[in-house]
């Protein structure tokens, strides 16, 4: 969504956002859980001034992993609909979060209320299978069923760090909260849209990759379920990992 020529003066100019979105961020009840990955595992979708904060985050605080974010953004970015194992890049091989610090909304709200009621989170089943009739329709490609059906059912470890009253009103008070801080950035009709809600893994990918990369995704797809190649992934992962924040 945003090249790099451009990432770096919109940055700039969201400095004095960052920290109100801390405030919103910290005014969020905490949660515990039990460390398993199972809820972390799926890519959290994040607003524009969430994805910068991130961005920041891995700028400043992770410069020796770069390379590995890179390669599963990369990873990610071709394979999302392709791969049902596919893990949020940001979850390492201990289940660690690299980005806990900045971690977008989506993931601070998850265990605070039933899943159902959360603002942003998970594809429907219905959305799913309305982009694998788009794939199968437009470029022949069959998306596999472990994709389609998604993440499994919440994890029961998840939970409120301590009793708390009306989580969903909370949860949604914050939503309207960080809506209304995405409005200092874009237009509010493209944010009542949701236009910027992406994959945060995705809005990293976007400014990374050359812009022909989009136009190679449905390529990359097909070479890796109709014939098990990664060639064009592969291509693009040694570029990505080039990348300097």
């Amino acid at each position: 969504m945003l090249p790099p020529e451009t990432l770096y003066r919109v940055l700039d100019y969201a400095q004095p956002l960052f920290q109100r979105l801390e405030g919103l961020y910290g005014a969020l009840p905490g949660v515990t859980c039990a460390r398993c990955g199972e809820c972390c595992a799926d890519a959290p979708p994040a607003f524009l001034i969430e994805y910068l904060y991130a961005y920041q985050h891995i700028k400043s605080h992770l410069r020796p992993r770069w390379p590995e974010i890179l390669t599963r953004v990369t990873e990610y970015f071709f394979l999302e609909h392709a791969e049902a194992d596919l893990r949020c890049p940001f979850l390492d091989g201990t289940n660690t979060c690299l980005i806990y610090p900045a971690r977008p909304f989506a993931c601070r709200a998850w265990g605070l209320a039933p899943p159902e009621r959360l603002p942003i989170r998970r594809r429907p089943p219905a959305a799913m299978q309305e982009l694998a009739d788009y794939y199968r329709e437009r470029y022949g490609l069959v998306i596999p069923a472990a994709v389609l059906r998604g993440p499994g059912p919440a994890c029961p470890h998840a939970r409120p760090a301590g009793p708390i009253k009306e989580p969903v009103r909370i949860v949604d008070q914050a939503f309207t909260a960080l809506s209304l801080l995405e409005t200092e950035l874009v237009p509010l009709t493209s944010t009542l849209n949701r236009e910027t809600v992406l994959p945060l893994p995705l809005h990293l990918a976007l400014t990374v990759l050359p812009r022909g990369a989009l136009a190679r995704r449905t390529r990359a797809m097909r070479e890796y379920l109709e014939e098990g190649r990664t060639t064009t992934l592969e291509r693009y992962v040694t570029r990505a990992r080039k990348y300097a924040f």
